[in-house]
């Protein structure tokens, strides 16, 4: 069975080679398949089931491509509270540029003396509006090409 060690927010599990070549099969057996199409369920040894939600799917998903790599998995939880550099790095752009929308309030931020820190919720709630707004102007665009009469 793997063997997890805790290190703080870190926990590390190396698979078994018989783990990493059950995880090579389940992959194999399902590759023709979108992660979204999947179902799981847990059952207990008394018959008790449990579908899972399809955010734990695709993480059970991912979990299996990776053990099915051989290397070592690492989880952990990202901290509540990032730095600027980590929330920059995290949203793909530069300091400068989230500073500058930190001041704007175009995203939440607070101040611990002279650092500016984001809760990670915060960067995630940005990151799914940006994600939002980028669909809506993709789509106008789609619908502005209809108009025209422009065939993709």
């Amino acid at each position: 069975m793997a063997t997890i060690r805790a290190a703080r927010e870190l926990n590390t599990i190396d698979l078994t080679p018989t783990e990493i070549q059950e995880a090579k099969t389940v992959i194999l057996r399902f590759k023709d398949v979108r992660p979204q199409d999947l179902r799981i369920k847990i059952e207990t040894s008394d018959g008790l089931e449990v579908g899972l939600p399809a955010g734990l799917v695709r993480l059970l998903h991912m979990v299996l491509n990776l053990a099915s790599s051989g290397q070592p998995l690492s989880l952990s939880q990202p901290p509540a509270v990032l730095t600027s550099v980590e929330a920059a790095k995290a949203l793909g752009m530069s300091r400068p540029t989230l500073l500058k929308l930190a001041d704007e309030g175009k995203i939440a931020s607070t101040k611990v003396g002279t650092h500016t820190r984001f809760a990670h919720e915060d960067i995630r709630k940005f990151a799914d509006q940006v994600q939002n707004q980028r669909r809506a102007s993709f789509d106008e665009f789609r619908d502005f090409e209809d108009t025209l009469g422009i065939v993709g």
